[in-house]
């Protein structure tokens, strides 16, 4: 009771995200004091203890036998964000891909506890179960690590000052703690600062480590621009702090790996282009060391957590820590756990190894295997993506018996449209891709509808200027056509390149006992007799063997589409085909900005290569309606369109 009058008591897991969410509308209506109780294990002390059982079992056996994570796949993804906006989780990143950026899942700091798909706005998400027999076989090259020379650390004569920057999870705490120890342990007077802050949220994470001599005075604080050492854990964060350094006292010690924050993840803003470039020019460029050392851990050891110590043994090795190896190698020792002191030692290694020999930042010098240099980046040309696709549609159990015709045809196609346009390998590359795609999602003919049209474009289109109609039409047709209904993102789901990607990424080696098995995280939606049927896949039914089934129904899409499927997403295509590309045609001699406008009408307007027109259904409804209408008010003349902020997006490069 509170003075005399009952009070409403709930308690409810916050698990259930749209029951939690109904729960709290109601309770906001109700006069009165109110509690809610959100029964839920704090996720800090919840996930602390799961990782310390998990090592635990790494410690004794070596590998875990089963484990679920959480995958976002980026042929389904359609980049619209609302994942990111609406839960603001740091697990999630951006990922640059053959089809633009994407969201993906960052292994390093994704707990797998599966919040970002309560939201269901797209069908990409997806629970994977990885089941292993032995422990997985290391996807690099054998690095000698042993026996390296140790340096001549650098002399100071009062007092050594170093700033440490990074982001919560990245271990920026660790390394502030290894250095003070190994300072007393040198005999120094230390003083070491960390600001925490928001540290388990990704937020802004700093320290500050003093090494002074006798009775040297000194504070805990490194004083602006009397930083020796700037260890830059993220590159964003190193350049906010370069009010500590100066030109002529600093070297800075960089991962280059770009981490973005919640606000970029969530598409308000974008990672800078010169973030590297400003921290060599004010700093002493002579001595900087900057590598992609967070893609090198994840790649050496799995995820991302090791660059931390990776980056020590890279300033150690090149002399910029005052204190012997001893010192240093038993501090480590001393501050992390048991269980992971075999790994930091191969991470402190690995990065005095990257500071004697810097091609090993180049990633071909790590691993041999293609496939694992794609998923890290390497893309590959365009002949071998054809020649690729080809044998695809040759083998494709679907069309067994007319395999190699549809892919000769699909060859003569690419390859006869290519040779008309003698554009650069990139622009080939994306036809090839594409057509490719527009075969799977119909047939042939739906395939040469794009091609035609490309090459429409093409016949007006401008050298001097880049060829850019082309460009734009190549992706944003195909971004159209492309409707990723449940037919078509069934198959993307269970594309043998997307499997292929996933035990890289994965580490799946099948001979090694590996398995690798799929539980989508789904919401379809059918029109039937003119009613529309929304409903949750069960778990036991959303697996690879229904969806394998399912996308080769390509039967239903005709049947429902009297009824209203998509409609709203066919009607867009049909106007981005008849009255955008039209209007082109008809425009580009008198005037081809006002024409290639037109064509990127469904484009972010200062980056081209990105699309504003995103996502499914709800989600994308609105943007496509605004497209048109922007649209109309661009073929009016004397109309000014919208002036959009540029803080939403970067120049076009």
């Amino acid at each position: 009771l509170w003075d005399g009058g009952e009070i409403y008591v709930k308690r409810i897991r916050p698990s259930n995200r749209e029951r939690y969410l109904r729960e709290l509308d109601k309770v906001f209506e109700k006069p009165g004091v109110k509690v809610v109780i959100a029964d839920k294990e704090c996720g800090i002390t919840f996930h602390k203890r799961k990782r310390a059982e998990r090592n635990k079992i790494l410690e004794k056996e070596g590998f875990i036998k089963r484990e679920v994570f959480i995958n976002i796949s980026q042929e389904v993804c359609e980049n619209c964000r609302e994942c990111t906006k609406n839960t603001g989780c740091p697990g999630l990143t951006i990922t640059n891909t053959e089809y633009g950026e994407k969201i993906g899942i960052d292994m390093s700091t994704c707990v797998s506890d599966t919040y970002c798909t309560k939201i269901m706005a797209c069908p990409s998400f997806e629970k994977i179960i990885v089941t292993r027999k032995h422990p997985p076989k290391p996807r690099v090259k054998q690095i000698q690590l042993d026996n390296i020379s140790a340096p001549s650390p650098r002399s100071f004569e009062y007092a050594w000052n170093m700033f440490i920057s990074g982001v919560g999870g990245m271990g920026v705490g660790l390394l502030s703690t290894v250095l003070a120890r190994a300072g007393t342990k040198a005999g120094y007077e230390v003083r070491f600062n960390d600001k925490k802050g928001l540290a388990i949220r990704n937020g802004a994470v700093s320290a500050h480590v003093v090494y002074s001599k006798g009775k040297a005075k000194v504070s805990t604080i490194v004083p602006n621009g009397k930083a020796d050492l700037l260890l830059g854990v993220d590159m964003l964060e190193a350049e906010r702090s370069l009010v500590y350094a100066s030109r002529t006292r600093t070297t800075a010690v960089v991962n280059t790996t770009q981490v973005p924050t919640i606000p970029m993840s969530a598409g308000m803003m974008n990672y800078p282009p010169d973030v590297e470039d400003n921290i060599k020019k004010h700093t002493n460029s002579d001595d900087y060391f900057g590598s992609l050392v967070g893609d090198i851990s994840e790649l050496y050891f799995g995820n991302k957590l090791y660059a931390n110590v990776i980056l020590l043994g890279a300033a150690f090795q090149k002399g910029l820590v005052p204190v012997s190896e001893q010192n240093l190698v038993d501090s480590l020792m001393e501050t992390v756990s048991p269980s992971q002191r075999r790994k930091n030692m191969e991470a402190f290694g690995l990065g005095r190894k990257m500071a004697i020999e810097p091609e090993l930042s180049d990633f071909k010098n790590l691993v041999a295997d293609e496939k694992i240099l794609a998923l890290f980046g390497s893309t590959e040309d365009y002949r071998t993506l054809l020649e690729r696709k080809v044998k695809k549609i040759e083998h494709a159990y679907w069309v067994w018996w007319k395999g190699k015709q549809v892919a000769t045809e699909y060859r003569r196609m690419v390859e006869n449209a290519v040779a008309k346009m003698r554009l650069d390998d990139e622009t080939n590359r994306h036809l090839a891709r594409r057509v490719y795609d527009l075969i799977m999602w119909d047939n042939l003919d739906y395939a040469r509808r794009y091609v035609g049209r490309v090459l429409e474009v093409f016949a007006q289109d401008r050298a001097d200027q880049g060829y850019a109609g082309t460009k734009a039409v190549i992706l944003n047709l195909h971004k159209v056509m492309a409707i990723k209904d449940e037919i078509y993102t069934t198959h993307l789901l269970t594309d043998e390149e997307k499997l292929e990607r996933d035990k890289v990424r994965y580490n799946i080696d099948e001979e090694n006992g590996d398995r690798i098995s799929y539980e989508h995280i789904n919401e379809p939606e059918f029109d039937i007799f003119g009613r529309t049927i929304r409903f949750n896949l069960p778990g036991w039914l959303a697996h690879n063997w229904l969806y394998n089934l399912f996308k080769h129904q390509k039967w239903v899409r005709g049947l429902l589409n009297r009824w209203g499927w998509h409609q709203r997403e066919r009607a867009f295509r049909d106007w981005y085909n008849d009255q955008v590309i039209g209007f082109y045609l008809k425009t580009v001699r008198k005037n081809y900005d006002l024409a290639l406008r037109g064509l990127r009408i469904i484009n972010d307007p200062y980056r081209p290569n990105e699309f504003a027109v995103t996502g499914f259904r709800e989600v994308i409804w609105p943007k496509m309606e605004r497209a048109m209408k922007q649209f109309e008010e661009l073929k009016a003349p004397g109309v000014q369109l919208p002036v959009i902020p540029a803080i939403a997006s970067k120049p076009e490069a």
